[in-house]
């Protein structure tokens, strides 16, 4: 239990700090969109080869 306090202190300082702070969540925003694309090029490969067969 006691572990565990420092972590969610951390968790709400880093909370605090991205409200003024914009780069953080532009950086989450960019790997999310980045993930989605490799995701949706994934997807699209495996749509393709199923077409071929």
């Amino acid at each position: 239990m006691r572990p565990c306090i420092p972590f969610k202190l951390g968790l709400v300082r880093l909370l605090k700090k991205r409200r003024f702070d914009p780069v953080p969540a532009f950086l989450v925003l960019a790997m999310i969109a980045v993930s989605a694309l490799l995701a949706f090029m994934m997807i699209k490969d495996i749509w393709d080869v199923t077409t071929w067969l």
